[in-house]
């Protein structure tokens, strides 16, 4: 009798064995996932952030004819992505240790995304300043958060 109960207890157990390893290996394929995820985001946002320190000296020209800016709003476009890179990389780490990594780089690229097509179809010249000033910080968290993590 006793050794009827030990068996029906250890049918359990291995069954509870089963269902621990299955969790595992459903964890285990989730996080893999996540981490082919986040290393397409690395890659490509270390493409996009290269191109985007070098694009301001190559699209100035143009944007300035298509919106007729003058040198001093050439210059204020520049400074102020540059001046938000800095701004935002100082306080990108403080976000990083409230926020999970991999959540902020995967937020970050989806903004980079939408502030890029927002940076293409501005208008004016505030709403590209604005705009740049977004994409600055955007950048500055994909570097930063990306350069750290990888």
């Amino acid at each position: 009798m006793i050794q009827a109960e030990d068996n029906a207890t250890s049918a359990n157990t291995n069954q509870g064995d089963d269902n621990d390893r299955n969790d595992t290996l459903d964890a285990t394929k989730r996080k893999r996932y996540e981490d082919y995820l986040v290393t397409i985001c690395c890659v490509f946002n270390f493409f996009a952030d290269s191109i985007e320190l070098i694009i301001p000296g190559i699209i100035t020209q143009s944007v300035s004819c298509e919106l007729e800016l003058s040198k001093t709003h050439e210059t204020i476009l520049t400074v102020a992505l540059y001046v938000s890179l800095l701004v935002s990389s100082i306080i990108t780490n403080v976000i990083a240790d409230m926020i999970a990594r991999r959540t902020l780089i995967l937020l970050s690229t989806y903004a980079a995304v939408v502030v890029t097509v927002l940076c293409a179809t501005v208008p004016n010249f505030t709403t590209l300043l604005l705009s740049r000033i977004l994409l600055g910080t955007t950048v500055a968290v994909n570097y930063i958060i990306v350069s750290v993590y990888a």
